[in-house]
C-alpha cells in the first residue's frame, strides 16, 4: 500500500503478487480475499487493471464470508493517503 502512495506501480503491483503468493494455499479465506481487496485499491490507486479477482469479484467474496467491506476499503485508502468521504 505504501509502494502505490508514492506511485511505485511495479514495487506495488510486485508486493501485492508476493502477499498473494503467501496466502494463495492457505484456509485462511479471510486473508486471501483480503489480499484480492488490497490489489484492487492498489490497481485503482495506480489506474491499473487488478492483476487478481475483478471488485466485482472481491465484492462477492467478502459478502460470501459475511464480510463489510467499508472498513477494510478505509484503511487500504488510508495506508495509501487517499481520503474517503
Amino acid at each position: 500500500l505504501q509502494a502505490a502512495a508514492q506511485g511505485r506501480a511495479d514495487d506495488a503491483a510486485g508486493r501485492i503478487e508476493v502477499a498473494r503468493s503467501l496466502v494463495t494455499d492457505s484456509d485462511d479465506q479471510v486473508a486471501r480475499v483480503l489480499v484480492e481487496l488490497f490489489g484492487v485499491r492498489v490497481a485503482a490507486r495506480l489506474g491499473t487493471s487488478p492483476s487478481g479477482q475483478t471488485p466485482e469479484q472481491v465484492e462477492v467474496s467478502l459478502a460470501a464470508l459475511g464480510i463489510d467491506p467499508v472498513g477494510w476499503l478505509c484503511i487500504a485508502d488510508l495506508a495509501m493517503g487517499a481520503v474517503r468521504t
